[in-house]
């Protein structure tokens, strides 16, 4: 028995389970979150107010972007399918919504926006409010992700392009230099800089979600957390960095903020994100290269590196990627073609035996 509907008619719940042990655990949690007031009716749940109570649900131990990032892509997902009872949400209709998404939204929203219903219809199955997920099976357009990078040349032309044309000079060449997240290089702070060993050590990241105040979060993974070496022209380029900023802080005297950024505001503030990526994409015009994102920054130092023969171990630690399969499954196409050498290497052991080297 549930407790009584508005109508004030008696409600009930009742599955079918293979076993006996099954059913009485179904039946000891359902009681238990009756009488707690928890219970959520899977016959009367919309998918709307599912995401709510999911959201609601999963927000504390999420970091505050994705948060909002969550409530933007549940926001979508209401205004498509929001009043469709939860039970009869169909694979079908994930489908056609996910295919209008796609007409009209970039592949990478369309493929985050599918990913978080996935993510919230698995919780679902997992807290006995589905038996299993209707997202299952479900094609997701444009899965592959457009990764763009420039050349050796363009990179350099770049940095000799912006030195002293803009005050981000200094984070655009770490950028290249490191492999840094955006996000990671405005919640970097002195301490985290050795330049007498060339060494940028990643400890946070800055978080600034809409409508948020902007905070300094753990990275993005474990593996995030990592030491990069940095070459003596980027050493260099910080150190003058620093010492404008030390002038700058000195004129400000107590109104500059106690916050120890590397790259900050004019008044010492946190920066936003989307500051610097305009700054980045007028930059580019002005300087005749192939428009990027600040993302991919990141690809170009990868690329590079792979294309002058680093191994990939290498590349993914300075990336800060949860583990080297990611690296090989994003960067695999740049990856030096060995199979001609390999199979000259078979050739003389089977022609004539030994070491071919």
């Amino acid at each position: 028995d549930l407790p009584k509907g508005a109508d004030g008619e008696r409600r009930q719940s009742c599955r079918v389970f293979n076993t006996r042990r099954e059913a009485e655990d179904w039946e000891a949690k359902v009681r238990s979150q009756v009488a707690g007031g928890d219970y959520a009716d899977p016959g009367r749940l919309t998918l709307g107010e599912y995401l709510n109570q999911w959201l609601d649900a999963v927000s504390p131990s999420l970091k505050p972007n994705t948060v909002a990032n969550y409530g933007v892509v549940s926001g979508r997902w209401r205004k498509a399918l929001g009043t469709v009872l939860l039970r009869n949400l169909t694979p079908l209709a994930i489908q056609r919504t996910v295919n209008d998404m796609a007409a009209t939204l970039a592949p990478v929203t369309t493929r985050t926006s599918y990913t978080v219903l996935r993510t919230a219809l698995r919780q679902a199955v997992q807290w006995g409010i589905l038996s299993k997920s209707p997202a299952a099976g479900v094609k997701v357009p444009g899965s592959e992700a457009e990764m763009s990078c420039w050349s050796e040349a363009e990179a350099a032309r770049f940095v000799r392009a912006v030195q002293g044309a803009t005050r981000y000079a200094p984070l655009f060449r770490l950028a290249l230099a490191s492999g840094m997240r955006l996000g990671e290089l405005l919640g970097l702070r002195w301490d985290d800089v050795d330049l007498e060993q060339g060494v940028v050590s990643v400890t946070h990241s800055l978080s600034w979600p809409r409508g948020g105040e902007p905070e300094l979060v753990s990275p993005k993974t474990p593996r995030s957390r990592r030491r990069i070496s940095i070459d003596p022209g980027t050493v260099a380029a910080l150190r003058h960095h620093r010492a404008q900023q030390s002038a700058q802080r000195l004129a400000k005297g107590p109104a500059w903020p106690d916050l120890n950024l590397v790259f900050c505001t004019r008044r010492g503030g946190y920066v936003r994100q989307e500051i610097v990526e305009r700054a980045l994409h007028v930059l580019e015009k002005a300087s005749d290269l192939p428009r990027i994102r600040f993302h991919d920054l990141r690809h170009t130092h990868a690329t590079i590196l792979l294309r002058q023969g680093r191994i990939i171990k290498e590349v993914s630690d300075r990336l800060g990627h949860a583990n080297i399969a990611i690296t090989l499954q994003r960067y695999s196409h740049v990856l030096p073609d060995q199979q001609a050498d390999v199979a000259r290497v078979m050739g003389h052991v089977l022609d004539i035996g030994g070491d071919p080297r």
